[in-house]
């Protein structure tokens, strides 16, 4: 991780690491060759798997994307890709399912999606935010879009939501205090933070077992042939 990506990491450790624990062990069967990783925001997943080409799609230009457009009409070939994932974007999109289609237009047949959505999570990049989706849900979209869900998994729960809270509560009151000091004053707003984020960790990997409201769901689909 870069110096961006771990201080976003730990902002939202509870239920970050999970994450990053489920695609570290789960992608690597199915994410592979050529992988197109759509929204990538800070790229957070490229070092988690092994592949032959790894090409970012965002419309930041500032986040400095291989390929700057939208997910609704990707530059790209027809089945140019061998794999591609997209985490956390759909719950943006008004038109999720044109999105998937698009997906699936460009992986391969016989080629694989990690999708991952939240299913309870605070209202974020507003007014872009527009779903939350149960696992029936991503697997319906899937399967319109021509994906066969392989696997479909809640991750976290109400005590990695809880920390996770928490945590950004105080990251953001540490922060503001804090404005006179603009170089260093994120990172001590992190490291105030931690220690919420590092306790409701551990209560998540006990308790959030038994939870039947995971914060999100990952689901891995291949294309038809």
């Amino acid at each position: 991780m870069n110096k961006t990506q771990l201080l976003n990491h730990l902002k939202h450790f509870a239920i970050k690491q999970q994450t990053r624990s489920y695609f570290k062990k789960t992608a690597p069967k199915y994410i592979k060759g050529k992988v197109l990783d759509i929204g990538a925001g800070l790229n957070p997943f490229r070092e988690l798997i092994k592949y032959e080409k790894y090409v970012t799609l965002d419309e930041d230009e500032k986040l400095k994307p291989d390929i700057t457009g939208s997910i609704y009409a990707i530059p790209a070939e027809k089945e140019e890709f061998d794999s591609a994932v997209c985490t956390d974007v759909i719950e943006h999109l008004n038109e999720p399912l044109k999105a998937l289609k698009e997906i699936s237009r460009v992986v391969k047949k016989g080629g694989h999606l990690y999708l991952s959505a939240p299913f309870i999570w605070n209202l974020h990049y507003e007014p872009n935010d527009y779903f939350r989706y149960t696992k029936y849900g991503l697997q319906h979209l899937m399967e319109q879009a021509g994906f066969k869900v392989i696997k479909i998994k809640g991750i976290g729960g109400i005590w990695a939501f809880i920390g996770a809270r928490l945590a950004r509560l105080v990251y953001a009151a540490v922060k503001t205090v804090l404005f006179f000091l603009p170089k260093i004053n994120i990172a001590i707003a992190v490291l105030a933070s931690l220690p919420f984020s590092f306790v409701f960790w551990i209560l998540s990997l006990l308790l959030d077992r038994f939870s039947k409201c995971p914060i999100t769901f990952a689901a891995v689909g291949e294309k038809a042939l």
